[in-house]
């Protein structure tokens, strides 16, 4: 799989859009098996952990990378 592919499999749908009990609906591939019903308070969660996570490892590439050119 190309980096670029996996993007054009996710579909974020809005759920019972203006009524009390609001969800995202994630889906990640065609099959219908493959999706994550999430609290708007629980994809904000997940949004938080993905952005930290990747801030992680743009810092540890980063550090690497310095690390390799000072050597």
């Amino acid at each position: 799989m190309k980096q670029g592919d996996f993007m054009n499999d996710i579909a974020i749908t809005l759920q019972n859009p203006g009524d009390e009990m609001t969800y995202l609906t994630l889906s990640l591939g065609a099959q219908a098996n493959d999706m994550l019903s999430l609290s708007l308070q629980d994809a904000r969660a997940l949004a938080y952990s993905l952005i930290q996570h990747v801030h992680l490892a743009e810092v540890r590439r980063s550090l690497k990378r310095a690390t390799l050119k000072s050597a």
